[in-house]
């Protein structure tokens, strides 16, 4: 895989309540200093108008080439203006929807200066609050007449739809992949896509890798962004720290459907160090990405293809790797203690094997250690883990992972 990063990801970052930001804000140059420490990232993504304007695409593009960057993406401001706060391609007045073509166009024209090939388009503010507040109809058709204006003026450039069901609006009309798979076939130009954010996908209760194989088996996925969230809001959390198991499955259908483009960071990290937190997902991600590469093809087509499919699961009792459990269940179910840790631990000092934080450990004999379930169901006990002080800096389950488990 081939991953990017939002630029402003690791900047400053504020909400409704911390307006002003949780850190003194970065400059433009400062923040691709801060990427450019973050190991396994080559390329960039950009919102324009905050870190990329027409005035300083010359800088960006020397920022670019100082840290050998590839520009990836570009999404235009249609969220963040006044201008928008009743939507952008779908304002009633026809002139602020010429003002949302214009300021796509612009840039494109910052994304051929810098060698960007791809547009991503979030209409925020496309969308409504209330019942009986918008004509979806006209809604609907000013969308679809706004991308083609776009994508028929620049047919060097891709314009890839990403959705997202709800927020800064409390409904979206670009809302799931299927809404976005819908207005990029209106269109019919070939140059019209799809973006999965896997926490919009998340936030619409989708099976993301079923909305990855719904965008790629049609050839509109175009771009990926990755973040994690609980499924109630768009939190933008750090890759696989929630949906761990589902992330496996995620690259798995991404290696299996031929996707060959960049999967972008797009997380918030409100209270964490930016940098650290963004780093901390390109670590979850190439870890993650290693484990999926290690489920035999054959064998999950043979799963794939069984009347009563478990999934994972199938693989996790005599070959493969399973995540520990070490449940009373687990033990009585299997018989036996031949199972393998899908362990989740943080980077330590004087550890190197403990390079990522999350890597498999193969599989055991019967009896090992006391950390795999007891055939009879028990697990044996091992000293008590200590709880962080009061006042620490505690960082959840990462914490809890600076010592073996």
């Amino acid at each position: 895989m081939k991953y990017a990063v939002i630029l402003g990801n690791v900047g400053s970052c504020s909400d409704r309540y911390m307006t002003g930001g949780y850190s003194e804000p970065f400059t433009v140059e400062q923040l691709f200093e801060r990427l450019s420490t973050i190991d396994n990232v080559h390329a960039v993504e950009f919102v324009g108008g905050w870190q990329l304007t027409l005035d300083n695409r010359q800088m960006v593009k020397e920022q670019l080439e100082k840290y050998k960057l590839t520009p990836v993406s570009i999404i235009p401001d249609h969220f963040g203006r006044p201008i928008w706060g009743l939507g952008a391609f779908t304002h009633p007045d026809p002139d602020v929807r010429q003002a949302a073509v214009k300021e796509t166009m612009d840039m494109v024209e910052a994304a051929r200066f810098i060698g960007c090939d791809t547009i991503s388009i979030w209409n925020g503010q496309d969308g409504y609050d209330y019942p009986l507040q918008a004509n979806y109809a006209d809604a609907s058709k000013w969308l679809v007449e706004g991308l083609r204006e776009c994508a028929l003026a620049a047919p060097d450039i891709r314009f890839s739809l990403e959705y997202k069901p709800k927020e800064p609006r409390n409904h979206s009309f670009i809302s799931n992949v299927w809404s976005a798979i819908t207005y990029a076939r209106e269109c019919a130009l070939p140059n019209v896509g799809v973006t999965i954010d896997v926490g919009h996908s998340l936030e619409a209760y989708e099976n993301v890798a079923e909305a990855i194989c719904a965008a790629a088996s049609r050839g509109l996925l175009f771009h990926m962004h990755i973040n994690d969230n609980y499924r109630l809001w768009d939190d933008d959390m750090i890759t696989g720290s929630i949906h761990t198991i589902e992330y496996l499955e995620i690259f798995y259908w991404l290696r299996k459907m031929g996707y060959d483009g960049y999967v972008s960071v797009d997380q918030y990290p409100y209270r964490e160090n930016s940098r650290d937190a963004v780093n901390e997902s390109i670590q979850w991600m190439t870890a993650l990405e290693k484990a999926a590469d290690r489920l035999d093809p054959a064998k999950m087509d043979a799963i794939l293809a069984q009347k009563r499919r478990r999934g994972l699961h199938a693989l996790c009792p005599r070959n493969s790797f399973r995540l520990r459990t070490a449940g009373p269940k687990e033990g009585r179910r299997h018989g036996r203690n031949h199972t393998a840790d899908l362990r989740i631990l943080a980077q330590s000092p004087g550890h190197p094997d403990r390079s990522s934080p999350l890597f498999l450990v193969q599989r055991r004999a019967e009896g090992d250690a006391g950390r795999l379930a007891h055939p009879r169901g028990r697990q044996r006990r091992g000293p008590a883990r200590r709880a962080p002080a009061v006042g620490q800096r505690a960082g959840g389950l990462r914490a809890l992972h600076r010592d073996p488990l």
